[in-house]
């Protein structure tokens, strides 16, 4: 990847019938890589076990998900535009 160039390194074509949360554990497999989906994969033990094992994930959530937001002060001068902590769940 680059500035010009950003692609898929992998993508696993399942039939049409097959649930796309199956399909998480066999994509997410390297450390410190940058995971982007869409919400029909939230299932949330398996997410946390990507996010354990260092991977990091950017997810479209479903509208009306338990989430919990808490925004964190970003110095005027950082290129970090925004900073938050993001509680996926319910204790359960």
């Amino acid at each position: 990847m680059d500035k010009e160039n950003v692609y898929p390194e992998k993508a696993v074509i399942t039939p049409a019938n097959e649930h796309d949360r199956s399909q998480l554990e066999v994509l997410v497999d390297e450390k410190e890589a940058m995971y982007v989906f869409d919400h029909g994969y939230v299932n949330y033990e398996t997410l946390i076990v990507s996010l354990i094992k260092g991977s990091f994930l950017l997810l479209a959530l479903r509208k009306g998900s338990d989430t919990q937001i808490e925004t964190f002060e970003v110095p005027k001068d950082s290129p970090i535009l925004s900073e938050s902590m993001v509680l996926l769940g319910t204790p359960q």
